[in-house]
């Protein structure tokens, strides 16, 4: 039963993200039936380039659905975040045309499904120029892996936001 209702849930979030829009109303129940199921693979699964497919927001998750507007979000295609526990890093990537800004940050994994890191830098590249990087202070936060089965992650983080990724290069395809 419960891998029936993940392979239906699973397929909600094809058809959503391949229709280009997500209707927070028709997106964030499914996100959460996907968090009750307990499925939270393993390291190995969660290592790689995931695109963020959409996100709630910071405290958005805390109030109920019907009070989120049904107005569709745009799928976030330039944003990426690249996990990389051998490497311990965790870096946050937002692609232009010719701009490119990652977050690089330290990353632990205390537990399968819990990500620590602390923000160490900012790195900026336009077009073809050397890229610049420069330390930001010391940031802390964590992400909460509450669903993992490739090729879908959902993360909840330490400010209360909810997020929906897609891995790349996974045998899947949106």
């Amino acid at each position: 039963m419960r891998q029936n209702s993940s392979i239906l849930h699973q397929s909600i979030l094809h058809r959503a993200m391949t229709e280009g829009k997500v209707r927070p109303k028709a997106l964030l129940p499914v996100l959460l039936a996907l968090e009750k199921q307990r499925v939270r693979g393993s390291v190995p699964e969660l290592t790689g380039t995931w695109q963020l497919l959409w996100t709630s927001g910071i405290k958005t998750i805390q109030k109920p659905v019907e009070q989120l507007s049904d107005q569709p979000k745009p799928i976030f295609k330039n944003i990426q975040q690249i996990i990389d526990p051998d490497q311990q890093q965790l870096i946050n990537q937002v692609n232009f045309s010719l701009l490119q800004i990652s977050v690089q940050n330290s990353l632990t994994i205390p537990r399968r499904n819990r990500l620590n890191f602390i923000t160490q830098k900012v790195q900026i590249k336009l077009g073809s120029l050397p890229s610049i990087s420069f330390p930001i202070g010391k940031a802390t936060g964590w992400l909460q892996i509450t669903y993992l089965h490739p090729p879908f992650k959902i993360a909840r983080g330490n400010r209360g936001g909810i997020a929906l990724y897609y891995k790349l290069n996974s045998n899947s395809s949106l």
